[in-house]
């Protein structure tokens, strides 16, 4: 979890955490602020997918705070389809009040290392492979990726074998996909001491090749059930 500035209100500043979900707007005010800085973000992924807007204004990434000018209302827009953020915001109510500068340590904190993690849940019920995709995740710029997916994969037809294909693939925040690595697959425990396939999966990536953001596609070959966990350390 993000650490949180050490802040308290007092007649200079105001501090307010905001829960957003899923592609939510939240609108905040009327307010008398003279600037605005970022205390807290969890998941610190969340950098790559929350934005906001003063007064009506374009929206700008969150990353770009603090921001220092009068404003009466300040408009949180989690951009993500799929994932809820906290978002904790300090407002300056002085226009002599100082202000945090933008390499603080939310920022230190997600540029030396970044964990990620997440869980995939699905079952196909049929003979034809399906794909599902999970993310997009957002890494900002990397020397290398981490990535470990573990749980179990089961069949619900004796008579097939299940197994579950895991590839990473470069995205933006639109959730699109380009270039992809195939990270192997995970196989079905058929007995105490046999897998078909590997148990888990553990793959290092240069980070040279990837995108600031990256998703995870999961292939479940027929009648397979996947309960995976998913873990992605950027450094």
């Amino acid at each position: 979890m993000a650490q949180q500035a050490a802040l308290v209100r007092t007649p200079r500043y105001y501090v307010e955490t905001y829960s957003l979900g899923p592609g939510q707007k939240r609108e905040v005010g009327p307010l008398m602020a003279y600037g605005v800085a970022l205390s807290s973000i969890n998941p610190l992924w969340g950098l790559g997918f929350v934005s906001v807007s003063l007064d009506n204004g374009p929206f700008i990434p969150i990353s770009l705070l603090p921001i220092r000018q009068p404003f009466q209302y300040v408009t949180i827009y989690n951009m993500h389809p799929n994932t809820s953020f906290t978002v904790t915001l300090v407002y300056t109510l002085d226009s002599e009040a100082e202000i945090y500068g933008q390499f603080n340590y939310v920022y230190a904190q997600f540029n030396q290392e970044l964990t990620i993690t997440d869980t995939f849940s699905a079952t196909n019920g049929g003979t034809s492979m399906v794909f599902y995709n999970k993310g997009p995740y957002y890494i900002g710029t990397r020397s290398i990726v981490l990535v470990n997916i573990t749980g179990t994969v089961s069949s619900t037809n004796s008579g097939y074998i299940a197994q579950v294909q895991v590839e990473l693939f470069n995205s933006d925040a639109l959730g699109n996909t380009y270039s992809d690595w195939g990270l192997g697959f995970i196989g079905q425990q058929i007995s105490s001491t046999w897998f078909a396939g590997p148990s888990s999966l553990l793959v290092s990536l240069d980070g040279s090749l990837l995108q600031p953001y990256v998703i995870l596609n999961f292939g479940l070959s027929s009648y397979a059930q996947a309960s995976l966990n998913i873990t992605i350390v950027a450094r």
